[in-house]
């Protein structure tokens, strides 16, 4: 979602059906569902070590310009998903 590979496991505890969407769709549903967005602002903002972490990685691959660059990773998430999906403020 921030443009960014990532690996993870998850094992569910119970009978799970899972969705998946390509970006196309996925920035689709977020251009006409700004609640969306902000929704998942506020919970990646649960993260902070996190999104630390991948902002450092983007800095050391060259791949975070300094106009979306922030020290505050909750507001580089925001300014991220906006430059990756077109939103806007």
């Amino acid at each position: 979602m921030l443009g960014i590979p990532r690996t993870a496991t998850v094992r569910a505890l119970e009978e799970t059906v899972l969705f998946s969407i390509n970006r196309s769709h996925f920035e689709k549903l977020v251009q006409e569902h700004s609640g969306l967005y902000e929704a998942i602002v506020e919970e990646l903002s649960k993260h902070k070590e996190e999104l630390t972490q991948r902002q450092q990685q983007l800095r050391e691959l060259g791949l975070l310009d300094e106009a979306e660059d922030d020290s505050n990773p909750v507001i580089w998430v925001r300014k991220r998903l906006q430059k990756l999906f077109s939103l806007q403020s």
